[in-house]
């Protein structure tokens, strides 16, 4: 059987797989938004690229200067801004509202798949998608840890300028923060555990665009697995082992993604 033949039988065995589930649990990572030009992190000129992690993504850093986290955050955020949503988005977005017992963790900051629901004609919300590792567009108090939507733009000029808590009545510690898990910081328990509880239900597991070097995210597959689960992997470079109850589709998350879940 040459390539083209494999790669058709297991897009034909990840869509029986998906057609059966009843449970299904989506994890994206930054290669989904990558082909929406936002950059990786680990890559060769990725996000981390020339800075230093404990400067930007970590309490410590910006206890010693916010100016400068906020300032790197808001520059993210625009470029989220600029960004569209693929076809993978789309895609994913488009499934999720067309069934039910279907959610999306992303370890994306991004927004993207909330815009995508949006354009689609829907509103992801909680029970659709965990933000594992928190979103862009909302901001929480470092006092009382209230959250906050972002302004249209944040003036990271001068401390003075920074957004403050409305609820937090002491003027030293109620600096609002970006709502990201950063470096040293442990998720959300209620995120942690409502992810867990998924994995280990899902008849399926959808894995796009993720090293799963990160955990516990990287936790949620082999956890599916061992409940008796399955696990589709579509990646451009899959990393995960072999096991008879995976389907690996080496590709990019635009190309694969709406393939894979076209009338389902």
């Amino acid at each position: 059987m040459n390539d083209s033949a494999q790669d058709d039988t297991r897009l034909c065995t990840a869509r029986s797989w998906l057609a059966k589930a009843r449970r299904v649990l989506i994890l994206t990572g930054s290669g989904i938004s990558a082909e929406s030009g936002i950059p990786t992190f680990r890559d060769a000129g990725g996000l981390w690229s020339g800075f230093k992690v404990a400067d930007l993504a970590s309490l410590d850093g910006f206890d010693r200067d916010p100016c400068r986290v906020w300032a790197w955050y808001e520059e993210r955020r625009q470029r989220a801004r600029q960004a569209s949503p693929n076809a993978a988005h789309r895609a994913i977005a488009a499934y999720i509202a067309s069934g039910s017992d279907r959610v999306l963790v992303t370890q994306n900051v991004d927004n993207l798949h909330q815009r995508a629901a949006v354009q689609h004609g829907d509103a992801i919300g909680a029970d659709d998608v965990i933000d594992f590792h928190g979103n862009l567009e909302r901001m929480r108090c470092r006092r009382c840890h209230c959250y906050g939507e972002m302004p249209p733009v944040i003036d990271a000029s001068s401390r003075d300028a920074l957004p403050r808590c409305g609820r937090c009545g002491k003027a030293e510690r109620k600096l609002m923060r970006p709502d990201i898990v950063w470096f040293g910081e442990a998720l959300s328990p209620e995120n942690l555990r409502a992810t867990q509880a998924l994995a280990s239900a899902a008849d399926v597991c959808l894995v796009i665009g993720t090293s799963l070097e990160v955990y516990p995210a990287a936790d949620l597959p082999p956890m599916t697995l061992m409940h008796g689960g399955q696990v589709i992997e579509v990646n451009p470079r899959p990393v995960l082992p072999g096991h008879p109850r995976l389907v690996t589709l080496a590709g990019k998350a635009g190309e694969m993604v709406p393939r894979l879940l076209a009338g389902l």
